[in-house]
């Protein structure tokens, strides 16, 4: 045979192995509190109103400021046209039954040619104002070039104003088979959401859980959670084990629970779920075991939440057999990954999450990192032979990690004093950042410095540290570095670390 032909009969055969596999990717977000303009909301902090509310009123100004910081998150992926799959937590459950968009290739063919912008202008939001939280996203999105998605959501029942205030939402450019809600105790229903990659079926599991990660009296409520999630899954692989089956979403659990509540006689994600950490033993097993990706990392990079300097991972992605057989749909090996920006969703010196801000127009994204994983899909007949690089490392407690806040460069931190004359919107700019403060301390109750006509809290989540600025008399001049925070409607300072204190 002459070369010529050879090469051809090689080209073709990897041309077809290449057609018959191709990657995308999933992401996970908790985009904290997207919620929208009908009027109605069960947190007085995001009424259209300002009775109860120190930050009200929430705006359709605030609200665009809101989906478009999160579409740049997103255009980070796939050459700026977003993720296949993005199984989202924290849009606003749905308490007007107007709001309901079945068609959203007729959405968008709707208001295609209308700015986002201009539609929620305040001479013009009222026309949009039924719309669902997440479609103010998906118009967002459009206009950023990401599009295609098709969005699947919980059905509107009349009961919803009396739910919890959030919901799940699933956006993927994936064809929508089946969507199924399961109520569970005191937290959002788990939104089952079946999609054909490709012609191979892929069931996506979108969860957010009771809160209070570190609560014991809470882990009660999470461990009901995570057995309306077991039992579901159970099922769903007894009536075929090779399902492939990504659980995903802020489970209010460490990956580590059970280390990080150890008086708890049961933790939902460790002991019920049982969300384990031999990958190996996915492909040995066939029907109920569990695999959680955090443990594709090294335990330092564990993180993807911050509450009162200690870094988490409330955040999870985790796999079925089905997900790591390599048939269908398959877990590409070792590519679970944090979605870090710095400077856009996180903060550049230490990666920890720009929190979103209700203050002025609206500022930052989430209190949540998103985390992702590439998948493969595989034609009918087609597959691979899986092998395991496994970097599992010692398992150790969520709550060690904490924040070096300790390396600050204090020589390059600008004086409290830019901030006087800022207004709301330019201060909203500066949050996150960290100051010198140097001035009388004005009040005792609360604590509290003054820069121009505005008053500055401040606050540590040290007791330590909190305690040594209880010390400080009134009218004494007070030296040490804060972090810019806003805090129910109120400008703080933050003190993260002992050696913030001069």
């Amino acid at each position: 045979m002459k070369l010529p032909t050879v090469c051809l009969l090689i080209g073709l055969l990897l041309a077809n192995t290449l057609s018959a596999a191709r990657e995308f990717t999933v992401l996970t977000y908790n985009v904290e509190n997207l919620f929208d303009l009908d009027g109605i909301s069960q947190y007085d902090d995001y009424a259209q109103t300002a009775k109860g509310a120190a930050r009200a009123p929430w705006n359709a100004a605030r609200l665009y400021s809101k989906v478009t910081n999160i579409a740049p998150v997103l255009k980070r992926f796939n050459k700026g046209h977003g993720p296949e799959v993005v199984v989202f937590q924290e849009f606003e459950r749905d308490q007007s039954p107007q709001s309901t968009i079945t068609d959203w290739a007729a959405f968008e063919k709707d208001y295609g040619s209308q700015k986002l912008e201009t539609l929620m202008d305040e001479n013009h939001w009222a026309a949009i104002s039924s719309w669902p939280a997440e479609a103010y996203l998906y118009k967002a999105l459009h206009e950023a070039g990401i599009t295609g998605y098709t969005v699947a959501r919980p059905a509107f029942t009349p009961e919803d104003g009396k739910k919890a205030p959030h919901k799940n939402v699933v956006f993927s450019k994936f064809p929508v088979t089946a969507v199924k809600q399961h109520p569970i105790r005191d937290a959002r229903d788990i939104l089952e959401v079946h999609l054909s990659v490709d012609g191979q079926e892929l069931v996506i599991m979108d969860n957010h859980w009771k809160s209070g990660a570190s609560d014991v009296k809470t882990e009660v409520t999470r461990v009901a959670n995570a057995k309306v999630l077991r039992d579901r899954v159970a099922e769903l692989l007894k009536a075929n084990p090779a399902l492939p089956i990504l659980l995903a979403g802020d489970f209010n659990s460490h990956y580590d629970q059970r280390l990080l509540v150890p008086e708890a006689k049961e933790t939902g994600i460790d002991n019920t779920l049982q969300a384990g950490s031999d990958e190996p033993t996915l492909h040995r097993e066939q029907g109920y075991h569990l695999y959680n990706l955090w443990y594709e990392l090294p335990a330092a990079k564990r993180r993807s939440d911050v509450y009162k300097g200690r870094w988490g991972t409330l955040m999870q992605m985790i796999i079925t057999p089905g997900l790591c057989d390599g048939k269908g749909v398959d877990y590409v090996d070792n590519s679970f990954f944090v979605a870090v920006f710095p400077g856009l969703n996180a903060e550049p010196i230490w990666n920890t999450p720009i929190s979103w801000q209700q203050f002025g127009k609206g500022f930052g994204c989430s209190d949540h990192l998103p985390i992702g994983a590439k998948f493969v899909v595989y034609a009918e007949g087609q597959g691979t032979t899986k092998t395991f690089t496994q970097t599992t490392a010692t398992p150790e407690p969520a709550s060690v990690a904490v924040v070096d806040y300790s390396i600050l460069n204090k020589r390059k931190v600008p004086s409290a004093n830019e901030l006087k004359n800022q207004s709301d919107d330019e201060l909203g700019r500066s949050f996150g950042q960290v100051f010198l403060i140097d001035a009388p301390l004005a009040s005792t109750r609360p604590l509290a410095v003054r820069y121009g006509e505005r008053t500055f809290e401040l606050y540590s989540y040290l007791p330590e540290v909190l305690n040594q600025l209880k010390q400080i008399p009134e009218g004494k001049r007070i030296r040490c570095y804060g972090m810019l925070e806003e805090y129910k409607g109120r400008v703080q300072f933050m003190v993260c670390s002992g050696d913030w204190l001069k």
